[in-house]
Formats: structure tokens, C-alpha cells, sequence
């Protein structure tokens, strides 16, 4: 299991959001972060500086606020694949959107 890091959120521009963490354990790009409290998510797209990361919303950020917790484990982004997801319609996380069920 990989080591959780926690940082603040110090910045929301629409769907751009800055997010803090101590320097030096930035998350690395293209990794997932999950606002706490909310289930937001958002993908790291730069390293900014001063252990500040900027991330790109992956879902609508209404509600979101400075101060907010959000984590990661340095993973990126995972969806289903295979026989299961043909015909089937799936967010950009891979939750299924289709009304048809949980895919295995």
C-alpha cells in the first residue's frame, strides 16, 4: 500500500485548483487527488513551486473551498477495461453513468 499525503487547497480558478503539500512530497504529475469530505477529484497536472501542485477538476468544483483537505497516493487515474465495459457508459473516472449497474 502506498504512503497517503495530504495537502491544502490555497487556490480555485473554475476548474483549475492549487493545492499545497510539503515540500518536497509533491504528488507527481498525472496523479489522482480526492478532496475529503466532498469525494472530489482531481488530477495533478503541474508542479508550480514551493510544494504548491496545480490540478485540473475532474468533476464540477462547486462546494469545494480554501482550506479543504485533499490526498493522494502518487496513483493515477484507473478505469475498467475489458469485455465488461463494452456498451456501457462510464464517467472519466469510470464510474458507470448508464443506469445499468456496478461493473466488475
Amino acid at each position: 500500500m502506498k504512503k497517503l499525503i495530504t495537502g491544502t487547497i490555497v487556490r480555485i480558478s473554475g476548474p483549475v485548483i492549487d493545492v499545497r503539500f510539503k515540500e518536497g512530497e509533491e504528488p507527481p504529475i498525472h496523479s489522482l487527488l480526492t478532496v475529503v469530505g466532498s469525494g472530489r477529484h482531481m488530477e495533478v497536472s503541474a508542479h508550480v513551486g514551493g510544494g504548491v501542485v496545480r490540478t485540473v477538476a475532474l468533476e464540477a468544483p462547486e462546494g469545494l473551498y480554501c482550506g479543504m483537505s485533499a490526498v493522494g497516493d502518487g496513483s493515477g487515474i484507473t478505469v475498467p477495461v475489458g469485455d465488461e465495459v463494452i456498451g456501457r457508459v462510464v464517467d472519466v473516472l469510470g464510474r458507470p453513468v448508464d443506469g445499468k449497474g456496478d461493473i466488475n
